[in-house]
């Protein structure tokens, strides 16, 4: 989505200035020949292993995918940002990961409940990564896709929590121009269409998905 602002002439009425907003946006030509994926996630993507689950799909489709995470449970994208550049306790660190091939998709998953009560560091925090993948990765061009988490089943209100999450990460897309994968908006339509009942189907414990939300 994109927002173009100019200004016109007041004697000639043609535009003498634009803005483009967001100013960095990656459109890929076309699909690569085999997919590289990067993911730097917490247990949101670690649960049912869904690198495991993205390779048969691949696999399926005759594509050539491979999908390599990095985990640290529990943990914010703030976190993997600042833990180093190098080895760590826990193994490469991500910033390690990300230098260390040339991935066509990088996604970033933040921890769950972080885009509702932090999104001023959340944003910071993309903005950060962004910076570092278009610096340091050996493909400059990766596509990076921020996933969008979902209302826990405890939400007083998971209309207005998937509303408040949405408008969060829509924030970041419009503002640094990466891509938006809007799987809590799946979440919350599946409640609507189907009930709650349904919707609770997509939960182990309330927060992490099942294996029929694995995305």
């Amino acid at each position: 989505e994109w927002e173009i602002q100019g200004s016109l002439s007041n004697v000639t009425g043609i535009p003498t200035r634009l803005k483009i907003s967001p100013e960095n946006v990656n459109i890929l030509a076309k699909l690569p020949a085999q997919f590289k994926v990067l993911s730097l996630n917490n247990s949101l993507i670690d649960y049912n292993d869904q690198p495991a689950v993205f390779r048969q799909l691949a696999v399926s489709a005759g594509k050539n995918g491979l999908w390599t995470k990095q985990t640290r449970l529990g943990k914010t994208l703030r976190y993997y940002y600042e833990e180093g550049d190098g080895l760590t306790a826990e193994g490469p660190s991500a910033k390690m990961r990300v230098r260390s091939a040339a991935w066509t998709h990088i996604i970033l998953q933040e921890q769950s409940n972080k885009p509702l009560t932090n999104p001023k560091d959340f944003l910071e925090s993309e903005k950060l990564w962004v910076q570092y993948i278009r610096t340091y990765c050996s493909n400059p061009n990766a596509k990076i896709i921020l996933t969008l988490n979902w209302a826990y089943t405890n939400s007083a209100d998971f209309n207005g929590d998937t509303q408040k999450l949405y408008d969060n990460y829509m924030a970041i897309a419009r503002e640094i121009g990466i891509t938006i994968c809007p799987v809590g908006n799946a979440y919350n339509a599946i409640r609507i269409k189907d009930g709650e009942a349904a919707k609770n189907t997509l939960y182990t414990d309330g927060r992490h998905p099942s294996v029929a939300a694995t995305y």
